[in-house]
This record gives C-alpha cells, sequence and structure tokens, in this order.
C-alpha cells in the first residue's frame, strides 16, 4: 500500500542514510561519529515505520520489531552528541556504558519476537494485517509487557530531554552570542519532543478508528524532522556547530577582577540592571567584551549567574526604596517595577531567596525601627 506518506517517508529515510554515508566518508571524530550514528538510527527508526505502514515489512520480515529496539539508542546518542558539542576536550567513560541499559533491556524484552524465523515474522505479520483489515482497527487493548512497553519507549526520551536542559542550563555560559548553535540544539530536542510528545498522545489517548490517521500524522512528523535537519546541515556545515570554549586560563584572575570593576561602575553609572529585559550580549557591548567571557567573569568573580547578579542589583534598589520615607505611598508591585522586575512574583522570589524576608516583611521591620 504505497500511499503519499510513503513516499515522503522513503525519501526522509533516504536522506538520513545519505548524509550518515556523508559523515562516514569525511575525517572520523567523536562528534562526527555520534552525529552519523544519531542519523542512521533515525533512518531505521522511520524505516521499520515507513516499512509496517506501507505493509512492505512483508517482503523484509527480518525488520520486524527492530524499529522500536533502536529507538531506546535516541536518547543516549542525542545526549552524547550536545555533550561533545558543549565540551571540547569530551571523551566517552567507562560507566558511560550503562547508557545502553535500555536497549538491551528492550532487546530482552523483544527477543520473542525478534528470535522468530523469517516464515514467523511472516506469519505474524499477516495475522495483524488481517485482523486490522477485518476489524478496521487496531485494537488499543494492551496487555501489561506491551503497556510497560509503551510507556518506557515514551518515558525514556523524555527523561533524557530533561537531562539535556539540564546540561544546558549548567554550561549555558557558552551558548550566549551563538544564535545558530543555540537554535540548532534547540531544534535537536525540541523536535524529537513534540514528535515523542504526539506518539504518546496518539497511543494512549487517541481513539482506535483514529489510529490510522494519526499514525500517518506521526510518520509525516518524524520525516519532515529529519529533513529539516538535513537541510541546515547541508546549508550550514557542521564544524559550525562546533564551539571552542574560552580556555580556562585564558584570563587571569586580576584580568577577571578588572573586568568585574568595570561592570561594576557601568551598572552604578548606566542602571542597566532597571531594564527589565536586559541581556548579558547587550552589557557586553555597552563593554566591548564577548558575551561568553563576561558570563564567565560573572561566575568567577560574583559566584552568580548573570541573572541572579542583576536580581542582587535590583533587590538592594528595592532596599532603598522600601527604607525610603518618600516611597511608603508605593505598592510592593510598583517598587519591584521601580527595580527593574519584571513581575511581582519574580520580585517576590528573589527578595525573600537574597534577603529571607519578604518586600512586604522587610518594609513593616524598618517602620518599626
Amino acid at each position: 500500500m504505497i500511499d503519499l506518506f510513503t513516499l515522503i517517508g522513503f525519501g526522509a529515510v533516504g536522506q538520513a542514510f545519505l548524509l550518515s554515508t556523508k559523515y562516514a566518508t569525511e575525517k572520523w571524530g567523536i562528534r562526527q561519529s555520534l552525529l552519523l550514528s544519531l542519523f542512521l538510527v533515525l533512518g531505521l527508526f522511520l524505516l521499520h515505520d515507513v516499512l509496517a505502514h506501507s505493509r512492505l515489512l512483508l517482503q523484509w520480515p527480518f525488520l520486524f520489531g527492530l524499529g522500536p529496539v533502536f529507538s531506546f539508542l535516541i536518547g543516549p546518542i542525542l545526549y552524547f552528541y550536545i555533550s561533545s558539542i558543549l565540551k571540547e576536550d569530551f571523551r566517552f567513560r567507562w560507566f558511560d556504558i550503562f547508557h545502553l541499559t535500555p536497549f538491551l533491556v528492550a532487546i530482552i524484552n523483544r527477543w520473542d519476537t525478534l528470535s522468530l524465523s523469517l516464515n514467523e515474522k511472516h506469519k505474524r505479520l499477516s495475522q495483524t494485517y488481517e485482523r486490522i483489515d477485518r476489524a478496521g482497527l487496531l485494537s488499543k487493548n494492551l496487555d501489561w509487557d506491551a503497556f510497560i512497553h509503551f510507556l518506557w519507549w515514551h518515558l525514556l526520551p523524555i527523561a533524557y530531554f530533561i537531562l539535556i536542559i539540564w546540561m544546558l542550563r549548567k554550561r549555558g555560559d557558552f551558548l550566549f552570542g551563538l544564535k545558530k548553535l543555540s537554535v540548532w540544539i534547540q531544534f535537536l530536542c525540541w523536535g524529537l519532543v513534540g514528535y515523542y510528545m504526539f506518539d504518546y498522545a496518539r497511543e494512549f489517548f487517541i481513539p482506535a478508528k483514529w489510529n490510522h490517521e494519526f499514525q500517518q500524522i506521526a510518520l509525516l512528523l518524524l520525516s519532515t524532522y529529519i529533513f529539516l535537519l538535513s537541510y541546515i546541515l547541508l546549508k550550514y556545515p557542521h564544524n559550525n556547530f562546533a564551539i571552542k570554549p574560552i580556555p580556562k586560563d585564558a584570563y587571569s584572575r586580576k584580568e577577571y577582577d578588572q573586568l568585574f570593576s568595570q561592570l561594576e561602575a557601568l551598572m552604578e553609572e548606566k542602571e542597566l540592571y532597571l531594564k527589565a529585559d536586559l541581556k548579558i550580549a547587550e552589557v557586553a557591548r555597552y563593554l566591548g567584551e564577548d558575551a561568553r567571557e563576561l558570563s564567565i567573569c560573572i561566575k568567577n568573580v560574583s559566584k552568580q549567574n548573570f541573572t541572579d547578579y542583576l536580581n542582587s542589583l535590583r533587590v538592594n534598589r528595592a532596599q532603598q526604596l522600601l527604607a525610603n520615607p518618600e516611597f511608603m505611598q508605593y505598592t510592593i508591585a510598583a517598587i519591584g517595577e521601580q527595580s527593574g522586575f519584571r513581575s511581582k512574583d519574580v520580585f517576590y522570589r528573589a527578595f525573600q531567596k537574597i534577603t529571607g524576608l519578604t518586600p512586604g516583611a522587610f518594609r513593616q521591620k524598618r517602620v518599626k525601627n
């Protein structure tokens, strides 16, 4: 059953394998091999789904059951690929092998299917398609083992995406001013998150009578994701997506202190922190410095990230206003706005985090004194 979705799917599979071949023939490296592996696994995963949808899997029954197994490699490969981008000296460690545990568990869990002979796989596939044709739909009454498998299959990638987000937040200083790289990483992650969330909804919440239509949409989403990844990589050389961090010893402690002193003087003179949407790139332009370099400087000297540093200045201003009799008629929200906070909630959280008091309690304490 060859339809438009099948043709689009085959096109995306071909594109994934083509890029895998392209990177396999170039100079070998960890980052390159991980990207090659990602495209290869995505291609195999999509190929299985396209063959199953078109029923061409009956002609290649040896692939039956492999698609879902390979999907357990997507999360770990993506995690290591982004790690290799963020760490110039990235190397695999011996305990990284434990990331393969879900993949091995999936093989064991589906071994009864994977170990079938070709004739037995063909027979089981034929029975499945016959049941679909006879009933007009595929029943979603999963047994417990199948339910656990599907749940694990959908939740594992989400867990890796959370791990990646944590890693990006931890090393976010390397992304300042690198818009192409930031967009690339976000598209890699959120594109797959969108696909898995849609497929999760299709598997557990969409009525069985609409299952076929939603399977087609899922194929289209994954195919589009692969096409867009291919377009980005063909338009921009892969080497553009490699960060070369500033060496730890590039700036001495004295130089960091001097830069931080310039920052403090700028904040005092221009009062930039009163601007609610202030970005580090804007501050860096005032100083004539690189945004990443400035972020590292702030972390080294103040032991804070840029946001916390700004909030400390804003809270200090808020304390002055709350203690000033001329501002007694101002509401707490107005004080926060005058201090550079974009909302009352952000103001309250930052003020209490730094002072241990709410703005209202701080004002009352000053009035009593």
